[in-house]
């Protein structure tokens, strides 16, 4: 999704906090094409990219995918991020918390733990972010492409309910790729 919002948010957490993720293969740790196109976006517009991260003492490589759905209008993005330690990636998100705002209208799964947070503050690009062990991992839903890919300012589109489900979904299903 090069030059779609959504890449551009989750570069921005990755170059803000310095967080690295890789996998021992560079696909499995984010969301595969298979899955994507299960929940509505057959279209693999970045497979699945291994990115050596050298802006924070301790983390080292990102890992992440991105995926449109068929027409084009909503993308989803599937990022991990890789330190050396809990310690490090839990002081790598707290980093990219500081830099957004958390959007009040919808909670994390529980079950991505404490440190899970959403957020619109690059809307109309939402996502989840959280720890998971040495891990950072983001799981993000661009609901309006067009206008996230513009320079200009355009109203943001507010995130449905649906929305959100589909990316909690994806979001519990990445978390469970670490297990």
């Amino acid at each position: 999704m090069a030059g779609v919002g959504s890449l551009t948010v989750v570069v921005v957490i990755v170059a803000s906090t310095g967080t690295a993720g890789a996998a021992t293969s560079v696909g499995a740790t984010v969301l595969n094409p298979s899955y994507a196109k299960s929940i509505g976006f057959a279209k693999t517009v970045q497979a699945a990219k291994q990115t050596k991260v050298t802006t924070q003492k301790g983390c080292t490589a990102s890992v992440e995918a991105v995926y449109e759905n068929a027409s084009g209008k909503t993308g989803l993005v599937s990022e991990t991020l890789q330190c050396n330690s809990n310690a490090l990636a839990i002081k790598a998100l707290a980093t990219a918390k500081k830099q957004v705002k958390v959007y009040p209208s919808f909670k994390a799964p529980k079950m991505l733990g404490s440190t899970a947070f959403v957020t619109g503050t690059d809307a109309p690009e939402y996502l989840i972010a959280w720890v998971n062990g040495t891990k950072v991992a983001i799981t993000a839903i661009d609901v309006n492409i067009a206008a996230s890919s513009t320079s200009t300012t355009v109203a943001s589109s507010p995130l449905t309910t649906a929305q959100m489900k589909t990316l909690s979904t994806a979001a519990l299903k990445q978390n469970s790729l670490y297990h």
